[in-house]
């Protein structure tokens, strides 16, 4: 039988890498904006992640671990991929967070692939949120 806290921690350790990577593209000044799109993602998906936060304290822990294991899995992987590919395109001084170099466009088929992994990471979630609350 799983563990409803392993369930409850990998869902807040989801969350706190989504959040992450949200935070990175959020303080970076002069980011791109299909950088800035990410961003606006990762916010969707917090609040998926959020609401299955909750759905897992009060569900059937095993159950919940059928369900969610793989959405969570892909989703902390996408928010791993986001911060590899932003980081070295920014710069921190005096505390401000710019967007630093204008080769990015090169890597714009990376960001449409993040992008369409990101959806289906919504949309993944999304099920599990609703098959956790029936």
């Amino acid at each position: 039988m799983a563990d409803p806290f392993s369930i409850i921690a990998l869902v807040g350790t989801t969350l706190k890498g989504v959040l992450k990577a949200k935070d990175l593209i959020d303080t970076t000044q002069r980011a791109p904006r299909s950088i800035e799109a990410l961003g606006n993602e990762l916010s969707a998906i917090a609040g998926l992640l959020r609401e299955l936060g909750h759905l897992t304290e009060s569900s059937d822990e095993l159950n919940m671990n059928r369900i969610v294991r793989e959405p969570l899995s892909n989703c902390e992987n996408i928010s791993k991929q986001i911060e590899k590919l932003v980081q070295p395109y920014v710069k921190t001084s005096g505390g401000i967070t710019k967007w630093g170099r204008f080769a990015f466009g090169f890597k714009e088929s990376d960001v449409v692939h993040l992008q369409r992994d990101m959806s289906a990471c919504k949309q993944n979630l999304t099920l599990a949120v609703t098959s956790a609350d029936l």
